[in-house]
């Protein structure tokens, strides 16, 4: 028989083999997880995999709850910044120069192009 991959949430059973069965509710702290049919090696394989897999879930999703709280609040978390704790990547970063036409008049220039990228602001 081939090795099966059952993981225990807290007393409720989720069958990760088969798409999962009902189990407990969404706050679940710890999973329990039991490999049966295979070779020590293949076990502790299939296990090692499973826990890559739900480390790599709960980053992601970690990700996408600090990036809501971010565009809700529009507060700056230093833990997206790259080096941080779930740091992304900086997409894009562009210097362009201010026209010459605006040179004359730098400070209200300036402000006026605060007030326009405002809407896209992030404090902190």
């Amino acid at each position: 028989a081939a090795p099966t991959l059952r993981g225990m949430a807290d007393g409720g059973g989720v069958d990760l083999a088969r798409g999962g069965r009902a189990g407990p509710p969404e706050d679940v702290e710890h999973v329990h997880a039991t490999v049966a049919g295979a070779a020590p090696e293949g076990a502790l394989a299939a296990l090692s995999a499973t826990e890559a897999a739900v480390r790599q879930a709960l980053d992601v999703a970690t990700k996408r709850v600090l990036l809501r709280l971010v565009d809700d609040s529009r507060t700056h978390d230093p833990r997206l910044v790259p080096g941080g704790a779930f740091g992304l990547a900086e997409l894009r970063r562009d210097t362009f120069p201010l026209h010459e036409r605006l040179h004359a008049d730098k400070p209200r220039a300036l402000r006026a192009l605060r007030a326009a990228l405002s809407p896209f602001s992030v404090a902190g």
